[in-house]
This record gives structure tokens, sequence and C-alpha cells, in this order.
């Protein structure tokens, strides 16, 4: 018997209150490895919510040269309406303060932020969806003339925001095939009939993207 295995990129649903905008989607529960870095607020359509923000370590093979040991990636996630939909993210370095050079890339997006006073907190706004974005600081080394890795600097700790399209309504007598592992019988054929029951459990159930 052979294995199939579906993988989804958004494994964990998205959350919206019943009295925010339609479409905007956040997550906001424990699952999942938390940020020690990094705090984020979102302030959407005169509310302020505060979603998961992801973190995971990423150790070097390389622990006696100048590629510093204990990098770390956070990131967080929330969806809005592509059109004339906007969010303030405020994005919080909880052990430094920001270095004066943090910006935001890519470039092309022309977002600027605001560093608040004590250089802990940087805010910008992120307009529609379909946005990769850094909140980029530091330089990748030390100095110019040097190799060793700047460990006060967003190649050592990274912090991505991702913002994404809401959630397509699934039809609930669609056959969904949600994330993890599925026996698919001998010879990996899997077999679907033509005709699918109404009694097909909901989508709201199956979609890993729910509001």
């Amino acid at each position: 018997m052979r294995r199939l295995l579906v993988v989804a990129l958004h494994s964990l649903a998205l959350h919206a209150e019943s009295d925010s905008e339609p479409g905007f989607e956040y997550y906001a529960g424990a699952a999942g490895p938390w940020s020690s870095e990094f705090q984020v607020t979102l302030h959407h359509a005169g509310r302020s919510v505060q979603p998961h923000v992801y973190g995971i370590s990423v150790p070097s093979d390389r622990r006696d040269g100048p590629e510093p040991a204990d990098r770390s990636t956070s990131w967080v996630e929330f969806a809005q309406p592509c059109n004339q939909s906007v969010t303030v993210v405020e994005v919080v370095r909880m052990k430094k303060p920001f270095p004066k050079d943090v910006h935001i890339r890519p470039k092309r997006y022309g977002i600027h932020l605001q560093l608040s006073d004590d250089a802990h907190t940087v805010s910008f706004a992120a307009n529609g969806c379909g946005k990769h974005i850094s909140v980029h600081y530091g330089s990748v080394f030390v100095d110019a003339n040097s190799s060793k890795y700047n460990l006060d600097s967003s190649t050592h700790d990274a912090m991505l925001v991702f913002v994404s399209e809401p959630a397509p309504p699934v039809d609930p007598a669609a056959l969904v095939i949600p994330p993890g592992e599925h026996h698919v019988g001998q010879g990996g054929v899997l077999n679907v009939s033509c005709e699918v029951s109404k009694s097909t459990p909901s989508s709201s159930s199956l979609n890993p993207w729910t509001r």
C-alpha cells in the first residue's frame, strides 16, 4: 500500500474576528514554534490584534568559523482584501534595539517605516495582498574588511511578514484532500468517484484557510 503525502504551506488556520473587515485573517493560536526575538501587533480597521509570530533557530555547521551558530528566522502571516485594504504592522525587537539603518525590503514596494524613540519598535503600512516583506537591518559582515558575520543584523535574526490573499470560498460539495498522510491502496492509485456525496465533511473542517 502506497501513501500520498499532502503538504500545506499554511497548515494552521487563519482566524477572523466576527466584527472585523471581511477577508482580514490571522492566526492567534498557540500551536507552532514561537519567536523569541520579535513580537507583532496588527492594526486594521480600528482593531489591534496580536498574531502568532513563528520562530526557528538555524544552527550552523561552522561553529569554529566566523559564521554565527545561533541564527534565527521569525515570521508572521495575515490575509486581507487585495483592493483598498491597509494594515499597519508594528514589529517589536525584544532583546535589542534596531540599528538606525532598519528599512523594508524589497524596496520596490515603496514601504517606509517609522522607528520608535527607543528603537525597539518599527511600524509600517502594508497595502493590498501578495507581499513578502523583510524587516532589513544591519550589514552582513562586521565591516567591509572583515569576514566575520554581524550578529546585530537581519542576516543573523531575520523577521519576515507575509501578506496573503483571503482564503477563497470552498463549495461544501467539493472533495477536499486535507494536509496529512493518506493511504491510496495497491498500485498507488487513488480512485475518486465522479459523484461526491453531500455528506462530505464541511469545508470549514478541512480547508486549512478558514475564516
